[in-house]
């Protein structure tokens, strides 16, 4: 069955409306859930919430159910052609901790997924490895909803890489300003560690030339700049230039909206930096207000 159509019908049958559904999102991954013949097709036998139905529902597409202003959303994490927002020093409650988790020889090298198979009727497993891996320890897991051996190879996948690529785990306090991020929102983040991003406020703009509160670093390499628009997203980022002063920046295209430089808000955050260390890219998995003001 298709998955958005099915995911829909759960929420309904429980006694919601289609308000409490995000019918945009779910249009969206419609699509590409169609374009990449993703299904789910499996019976639910026994007693379950709301909230698992959904999950076990969302699994073959690659999403997950989260609940955002009282609707319940569907969130795929899927390649990005930008990020949402940013966060750094300047609108940080105190510094970014990172953890990266080292690779332990214990580990899985593998993952076994086990699907009910279209062909046989019967359960069957497929062996994901990545290059080099001789899975002789892989990691169980169980493809609920899928038939197809393919597709179950490429969730076994996704699953291994996430396990083998995403070791470094970033925890930061922010005022209210987190609360702009939802789960899974892919944001840039900064610290004043050397070498990495640099960082400040924008005091002025002239058509293309920034003046900033910092002095700027520069390297070997293309450089890049974003700032913070007055909602909390990203603007850029803009390939840039040393300007004609210490404290100025030349874009190499103009800015998709203009910064207030009055005074009168706070002023647009910058994160700045050689190519490919301008900023720390991030998925967002949680966010925990501190009290209820």
């Amino acid at each position: 069955a298709d998955i958005a159509p099915f995911f829909a019908h759960i929420i309904k049958d429980v006694g919601h409306s289609d308000d409490q559904i995000g019918l945009t999102e779910l249009s969206r991954l419609h699509g590409v859930w169609q374009g990449r013949n993703d299904k789910f097709n499996a019976v639910f036998d026994n007693d379950s919430t709301l909230f698992e139905a959904l999950k076990r529902t969302l699994a073959p597409g690659f999403a997950e159910p989260t609940l955002d202003y009282g609707q319940i959303i569907p969130v795929r994490d899927e390649p990005r052609t930008g990020f949402d927002y940013m966060y750094q020093p300047e609108n940080m409650a105190g510094p970014l901790k990172r953890e990266i988790k080292l690779f332990d020889p214990d580990e899985p090298d593998g993952v076994e997924v086990e699907y009910f198979s279209n062909t046989t009727w019967k359960p069957e497993t497929v062996l994901c490895l990545l290059d080099g891996e001789l899975g002789i320890k892989p990691k169980k897991i169980r493809a609920f909803g899928i038939t197809n051996k393919t597709k179950a190879w490429q969730y076994g996948m996704r699953k291994r890489r996430e396990i083998r690529y995403r070791r470094t785990k970033y925890n930061f306090s922010t005022e209210m300003d987190a609360l702009n991020s939802s789960y899974l929102s892919y944001d840039a983040l900064a610290d004043d560690i050397p070498g990495y991003s640099q960082t400040g406020t924008v005091q002025a703009v002239n058509g293309n030339t920034l003046t900033l509160s910092e002095p700027l670093e520069w390297q070997e390499g293309t450089h890049f700049i974003s700032l913070r628009k007055p909602d909390g997203l990203l603007s850029g980022p803009y390939v840039c230039s040393s300007g004609p002063e210490e404290f100025t920046v030349e874009l190499d295209t103009n800015l998709d909206f203009t910064p207030d430089c009055s005074g009168r808000m706070e002023p647009a955050l910058f994160q700045f930096g050689v190519a490919s260390r301008w900023c720390l890219p991030a998925l967002i998995t949680d966010i925990k207000p501190n009290g209820t003001d």
